[in-house]
């Protein structure tokens, strides 16, 4: 089969033992008989796959945000509260139930993601 018919877990492969190997790419394409431009394209496409999606957009961002899910703890110990300083001096004093503390927390991330806008 032709190197250009590899798996992408192959060429995976490949520019791992490259990584370690001390080999220029040159040199080490020549011992494993595949061309250098092969190498660089594979290594590149590999490596956009493995990157995280940067988000495009705000709606992106707030779909993001909206996919977020509460999760509850229990506290022992502390006072059963979130104590939220906001600009200008206002303080809110929120109790830990998931019931209250998720929609003004909610709220809080709207306003700020519309702020920042």
């Amino acid at each position: 089969m032709p190197r250009c018919c590899f798996q992408p877990d192959q060429w995976a492969r490949w520019i791992q033992d490259h990584s370690v190997s001390n080999l220029s790419v040159a040199d080490f394409c020549a011992n494993h008989q595949f061309p250098v431009h092969s190498f660089y394209f594979r290594r590149r496409k590999l490596a956009s796959h493995s990157k995280p999606k940067k988000l495009k957009n705000l709606a992106d961002a707030r779909l993001a945000e909206n996919s977020l899910q509460f999760i509850p703890l229990q506290l022992q110990g502390i006072t059963p509260e979130v104590t939220v300083d906001l600009p200008g001096g206002l303080v809110l004093h929120i109790p830990t139930d998931p019931m209250t503390l998720q929609p003004v927390l909610q709220v809080l991330i709207t306003l700020g993601a519309n702020r920042q806008s």
